[in-house]
């Protein structure tokens, strides 16, 4: 994952295209259901602009670098995503923004999955004479888009479910109190990933046991992102898993009804998601009620996800208690898991977040693959994939 620290010799490629990766983070929260880009104009090994898309509809990450250093020409471009060939909401795309400006080199990270531009940008730079390479930092810059490249390829909201576990592999108490379990920096990641995330899902037994806020706060964010004063902060489209819409009567008396701050006007702000056979008729209230067909009686997350999708949420972050991550996992429905680890022991009367899976052999256990890892102070951070 990207860090504050840039880990590369300075003036090299790598560290140009590292610069990169870091400015993009600067639209989390705010770019979707575009990607987070990044680009660095160098000049003789001088930084003479850069830039980043800000904002969905506004200028994208080379125009901006572009339009900051002025004379452009002879530079070289160092992009985290391939620039784009069509024009939609611009007057221009990027790769025609970088010919006028007369770059002679184009770096960039990562293949647009965009159909509209995938493979497209380096025949039309090299043929105005335009140096092009591809795939430096390609696997940073994956893991960076992960949910543009999921909602490009897949057509589908893309689902992070984030938990802090205990070093025997619980997240809570006996009596459900786990605040707070992980560390300081590891809370600051948690506002990371609610800042990067569409929107937020919890159930209602997590609210009703630690009535969480779920917003985005700078304060904490800053202790995983120094760079925290360049993110406009916003906070995500609440989500509350309520099977029998059982909290609707009381939802003012928690924290997450208070929809007072900085939301995407575009999405939004609260939906409560239940089973359709217990939503309730002439519904008045702020929330939005998604109800869902579900599947034996339960709540299908596939088909929530789905829902989602048809409503502008591109990602999905998943704050549940023991009960929605085990139901989340043992439907197979995530495409990633943030599993924070923290050097504390339990107890086994303590919550798993361990779905039952009935298995006879190791060999049909549910396998997850490493892409990244990071300490966090004492705490360990694991982000997972599942094998398909």
């Amino acid at each position: 994952m990207i860090t504050d620290t840039n880990p590369h010799p300075a003036g090299s490629d790598e560290y140009w295209m590292y610069r990169a990766l870091q400015l993009a983070r600067r639209g989390l929260g705010q770019v979707s259901p575009n990607p987070l880009v990044g680009c660095v104009l160098v000049r003789d090994g001088n930084l003479i602009g850069e830039g980043w898309h800000a904002s969905y509809g506004g200028p994208h990450a080379e125009v901006a670098a572009l339009a900051a250093a002025g004379d452009s020409r002879g530079a070289v471009a160092y992009v985290s995503l391939e620039p784009c060939s069509h024009h939609g909401r611009q007057p221009r795309s990027c790769t025609t923004a970088l010919v006028e400006a007369g770059v002679s080199r184009v770096l960039f990270a990562f293949d647009d999955p965009d159909p509209r531009s995938h493979g497209q940008a380096s025949g039309l730079l090299r043929a105005a004479g335009i140096e092009v390479q591809s795939g430096l930092l390609a696997d940073e810059a994956r893991l960076q888009l992960d949910y543009f490249i999921h909602n490009k390829e897949r057509q589908s909201c893309f689902t992070c479910l984030k938990l802090a576990s205990s070093l025997d592999g619980r997240i809570a108490c006996a009596n459900g109190h786990s605040q707070w379990l992980s560390g300081r920096r590891s809370h600051g990641y948690a506002h990371f990933l609610r800042q990067k995330h569409d929107a937020i899902l919890v159930g209602s037994g997590t609210v009703r046991a630690d009535n969480p806020k779920l917003t985005t706060r700078r304060d904490v964010l800053a202790e995983y992102l120094a760079d925290t004063e360049s993110v406009q902060l916003r906070h995500p489209t609440r989500v509350l898993l309520d099977p029998r819409f059982e909290l609707l009567t009381e939802l003012d008396r928690y924290a997450l009804s208070d929809l007072s701050g900085d939301f995407r006007a575009d999405r939004p702000k609260l939906v409560v998601a239940g089973l359709q056979q217990y939503a309730p008729t002439g519904w008045q209230g702020a929330a939005e009620l998604l109800p869902l067909a579900g599947m034996a009686g339960r709540i299908n997350f596939n088909e929530l996800a789905a829902e989602l999708w048809q409503r502008g949420i591109c990602s999905l972050l998943v704050e549940g208690g023991a009960s929605v991550a085990a139901s989340l996992l043992g439907q197979g429905a995530l495409q990633q898991l943030a599993l924070v680890h923290t050097p504390v022991l339990l107890g086994g009367d303590s919550l798993s977040f361990a779905p039952p899976l009935g298995l006879q052999s190791v060999d049909d256990a549910q396998r997850y693959h490493l892409i990244d890892s990071a300490r966090l102070d004492d705490d360990v951070l694991m982000l997972l994939e599942p094998r398909s």
